[in-house]
């Protein structure tokens, strides 16, 4: 329930910061190509990329969060507590997975798996943009 407050509540910053992601590296390539792709333009880039690696990196973190909620009933049924508390304790299991325990932005569970699509496409996108402006420029 905390975990959920606490997405619910940042999940517009989270989203910002996504959008800076995939509004960013598109820029800043071409940037770099408007440079004319050699070595004196990758310093005007490098502060832009070490953001964007940054907010790369809480991404996948929070996406790591969910991947921990998951393992979350493996260790509590490891756990013994007793005698006669195997029931107990599988009720607490089926609560925590019907719990769905993660970090949500939107309703949506964000997963790794999710955060490595999410990556791709902007990578793909990306390579779109810069081979279209190398196209151009060698025209």
């Amino acid at each position: 329930a905390v975990l959920l407050k606490a997405s619910v509540s940042i999940q517009w910053s989270f989203i910002t910061m996504l959008l800076a992601i995939g509004f960013t590296v598109p820029l800043m390539i071409a940037d770099f190509l408007s440079f004319g792709a050699q070595i004196a333009g990758v310093a005007p880039v490098v502060p832009g990329a070490l953001v964007v690696l940054l907010l790369v990196r809480v991404f996948f973190v929070a996406a790591g969060i969910t991947d921990k909620c998951a393992r979350v009933p493996a260790v509590v049924n490891s756990l013994c507590f007793g005698p006669g508390t195997e029931h107990r304790r599988q009720l607490l299991i089926e609560y925590i997975v019907h719990s769905d325990a993660g970090f949500y932005v939107l309703e949506t569970r964000l997963t790794t798996g999710m955060a490595l699509k999410f990556m791709y496409m902007w990578c793909v996108i990306a390579f779109g943009i810069a081979t279209n402006l190398l196209a151009k420029e060698q025209k």
